[in-house]
């Protein structure tokens, strides 16, 4: 049965011995998804079931061999540090945009928090991915969260979509014509300018937005230039992609300077929370886990949070 299908009232939970070596894993302070790794084939045999994770709990649809999946399940979360300062940020009656917004983990931890007096807007332009993302939703008793079919880039129009696979959906992306290859799944997607979309809308401020879009992120800050001047996005949280850019003869760098010109503070995030043992229960934010950005762009991608003039650091 593909993810996605099950029904209320037909829900598989993780067998025991899933649920043992998620428990045995998370005995170890380091190297948990190598160890991982030795039962790989074992996990790519499992049939879906639906586990919850954080605090208060949000149930999802694990397909293990997605490798996100794998992660939520024997972790029991996804990007701790990200996450975190995420539900630190997201408050009751906010304006949130989840842009590149998956199977919908940051969604679904935002409508928790900014519902109902709030609205909660997930961007994702994957027929396949977006799918399990309703599926998600529907697993959460269904939260008014709107759900855009549409890529973030710097105006309306059309894109080539390069879906990935099962095994690596978090890097799908949109790629450029000569990138299409045949043994990829590529569909047609369709773009739109955030300032463009607010305005359709009336939506006159993003009051939190995540971005995660695999190298797309310089496209879509384009389309929300006049917002970003403007104070419409006081609190991003972007994670920045500095190979995909360098590709697209962009330079991370440059991107997170044009945001500081612009009044934005920078922080960095690292990828594991503080401490040996900080991966045991739901990840909860602290200020050490945020570092003023000091100019130097790891090279792999690493996420960033961009507060606008006069937006205090969360609590």
């Amino acid at each position: 049965m593909p993810p996605g299908n099950h029904m209320p009232d037909t829900i598989r939970r993780a067998p025991m011995p899933l649920r043992a070596l998620a428990a045995c894993l998370g005995l170890l302070p380091r190297g948990r998804m190598r160890v991982a790794r030795l039962f790989s084939q074992y996990l790519a045999r499992q049939d879906p079931f639906v586990a919850s994770f954080d605090d208060p709990p949000i149930s999802f649809d694990i397909l293990l061999k997605d490798l996100v999946c794998r992660y939520l399940f024997l972790e029991g979360n996804w990007e701790p540090t990200a996450s975190a300062t995420w539900k630190a940020l997201a408050k009751p009656g906010h304006t949130v945009f989840d842009v590149g917004a998956h199977y919908g983990y940051f969604t679904l931890l935002a409508a928790q928090r900014a519902l109902p007096a709030g609205k909660v807007v997930a961007f994702e332009p994957s027929t396949r991915i977006r799918t399990q993302l309703q599926a998600n939703l529907a697993l959460n008793g269904n939260p008014p969260v709107t759900v855009e079919p549409f890529a973030a880039a710097a105006g309306r129009g059309t894109a080539l979509f390069d879906e990935m696979g099962f095994d690596d959906s978090g890097r799908a992306h949109i790629v450029g014509n000569g990138d299409a290859g045949a043994d990829r799944k590529v569909s047609r997607i369709e773009t739109v300018g955030l300032d463009e979309y607010r305005r359709d809308r009336d939506i006159a401020r993003v009051d939190l937005m995540k971005m995660d879009i695999e190298g797309g992120e310089a496209a879509a800050l384009e389309g929300m230039r006049e917002g970003l001047a403007g104070g419409a996005y006081p609190r991003l949280l972007v994670e920045i992609h500095p190979g995909p850019l360098q590709d697209q003869g962009k330079d991370a760098l440059v991107l997170i300077r044009s945001l500081q010109d612009l009044g934005y503070s920078c922080w960095a995030l690292p990828k594991r929370m503080p401490g040996l043992w900080g991966h045991r229960g739901p990840p909860r934010f602290t200020p050490r886990i945020l570092s003023r950005f000091e100019g130097s762009v790891p090279p792999a991608h690493s996420q960033f949070l961009f507060l606008g003039k006069g937006i205090p650091l969360p609590d």
